[in-house]
């Protein structure tokens, strides 16, 4: 058992130490693993993009959904209730204004920023 836990830190260890030179080697100049972890930020950032446009389809659904069970229910309401076609319209609702929201705040807060320190160890806003 002790030997597995060994390798895996052996391994763990030639992994960081692998990922810190191959950003120097890419970037030209030693910028250490505040690259790398600049990098790991910006496939994050893409991730959280993919899953605000996913809710968004998903709301859109959901509007759409609503609108043909209120077709439903006009031609028999005894099968489908008209609180389901609220509560339909309401998460869709939901579920494309609060990718809005946040897509709209995040240009204009600096929630949504990201910072990382240049070549003079001065602290800046990084541009997608």
């Amino acid at each position: 058992m002790k030997n597995v836990v060994r390798f895996l830190y052996i391994n763990f260890i030639l992994f960081i130490v692998n990922n810190f030179y191959c950003a120097q080697e890419q970037y030209g100049s030693h910028k250490g693993l505040g690259s790398v972890s600049f990098q790991a930020s910006m496939v994050l950032n893409n991730v959280a993009k993919l899953i605000l446009y996913i809710a968004i389809i998903a709301g859109i659904a959901f509007i759409l959904t609503s609108l043909l069970k209120l077709k439903q229910h006009w031609r028999n309401p005894q099968q489908v209730s008209i609180s389901q076609v609220i509560s339909l319209f309401i998460l869709g609702l939901i579920l494309v204004g609060i990718p809005m929201l946040i897509h709209y705040n995040q240009n204009k807060t600096t929630i949504g920023a990201v910072y990382m320190y240049d070549d003079y160890q001065k602290i800046r806003l990084a541009r997608n």
